[in-house]
């Protein structure tokens, strides 16, 4: 029998039960018993000399789905992933520039209202744009709770307009007016919205302000008669319908963005239905494997990576929603000194069961969409069983979720 090496951008993931080849040439994970990766190994490790009908037919097998090849690898017998691993670099930074809001969603990350009263200064803000330009950063956010809440906004935006190769607000779009649109126009200024529903009393469920739907939609439609680009962000939670479409201006996605368990959001805000768009499971292993995320997950965390969040006292955590984890505040710092490279690596290798999944580079993870305050905790809506290599019923996870209110 010939020598036998992986094909170009094929490996082996092992986990503790069983492992996965990764085909990043043609988009394919393979989940593979540990019998299979075994015999796979010794097959490129030349531990084998002679085979018998059944181990040659998986050889061919092998051959044919463009796993293996005739001749030896140049570099080792046994490519690592690892080796697709990169430096990682901040290239986006959500800027709260605000806690408080005229608002008081349900469902707030940053339970913010009204009666919240942090408010970044302009001179804080400048020095945070400066730093982020230096740093490199690309994009910014304004995030608050409202941004608009912020006497001084404009002038933020106004420093900050023509910095960055993107700069966007997110809003709930109540305080939008002509004038705004105007401002927005001059200076650049991309908009995100946040929109629970085409029903107006189920948007304001959320919400907790009549009227507030009106005014949003009202926001949309001035955007859009100015030009000025926006995108509709929604929420998904129990208990609130989003309706027929009824306009042209927006789509929800009925499918994203479900709950998170940040701020105000809780297990009260999940349906059964809604935990199940949530889970991970056998079928969303099916969709073509998408080779930039497996390498920015070798790297790092998809977001603790390339992220940051700058709150308005200047704390700067690897996440919107994330603070369980900080790089540390920049009133006397720079940004480059106190990123912290274990956060910024914070893959899910460091994670407690998925560094033993061989599913691990392939895996969406939300760090902070957790039910407990332990960072290294697995995701609870994981339905796969690493010690057995098999996944729990769907139902029986859903069921346990729910008891855990």
């Amino acid at each position: 029998m010939p020598n036998y090496r992986f094909c170009d951008n094929v490996y082996l993931v092992r986990g503790y039960k069983k492992a996965c080849i990764y085909d990043l040439e043609h988009k394919k994970l393979y989940h593979i018993s540990k019998e299979m990766a075994d015999f796979i190994e010794d097959c490129v490790c030349e531990k084998k000399e002679i085979f018998v009908r059944q181990e040659i037919n998986a050889i061919k097998s092998l051959e044919e789905n463009q796993i293996l090849c005739g001749g030896r690898y140049t570099k080792s017998a046994m490519p690592d992933i690892m080796e697709l691993k990169k430096s990682v670099r901040i290239q986006f930074a959500w800027i709260e520039v605000c806690n408080s809001c005229n608002l008081r969603c349900i469902h707030c990350y940053n339970e913010s209202s009204s009666e919240c009263h942090t408010f970044m200064s302009l001179e804080d803000f400048k020095k945070i744009c400066d730093e982020l330009i230096a740093y490199g950063v690309e994009s910014i956010q304004f995030i608050g709770g409202e941004p608009l809440c912020n006497k001084e906004l404009r002038q933020m935006m106004e420093y900050a307009s023509g910095k960055f190769k993107m700069i966007e607000v997110f809003t709930n779009g109540t305080m939008i007016d002509k004038t705004w649109c105007e401002f927005f126009k001059e200076h650049h200024i991309r908009t995100a919205l946040s929109v629970y529903s085409y029903i107006p009393e189920e948007h304001e469920k959320v919400t907790n302000l009549e009227g507030s739907h009106k005014k949003t939609m009202q926001a949309i439609e001035m955007l859009k008669n100015f030009e000025i680009p926006y995108r509709v962000a929604t929420t998904h939670m129990k208990g609130i319908e989003i309706g027929e479409e009824n306009t042209k201006l927006f789509h929800i996605n009925p499918n994203k963005d479900v709950i998170r368990m940040a701020g105000r959001g809780n297990i009260g805000l999940l349906s059964p239905d809604l935990i199940k768009k949530k889970l991970i499971t056998k079928n969303t292993f099916s969709r073509p494997l998408n080779p930039d995320a497996v390498k920015k997950a070798v790297s790092g965390h998809q977001c603790f990576a390339s992220k940051i969040y700058i709150s308005a006292d200047l704390e700067v955590y690897p996440c919107v929603m994330e603070r369980r984890l900080s790089h540390g505040n920049l009133k006397n710092a720079t940004l480059e000194n106190i990123l912290s490279s274990e956060i910024l690596s914070f893959n899910k290798d460091k994670i407690k069961e998925c560094s033993e999944c061989e599913f691990r580079y392939a895996c969406y993870d939300c760090r902070p969409d957790s039910l407990t305050e332990d960072i290294q905790e697995k995701p609870y809506y994981c339905t796969y069983n690493v010690r057995n290599g098999f996944w729990k019923n769907a139902d029986d996870v859903v069921q346990t979720i729910l008891n855990s209110k």
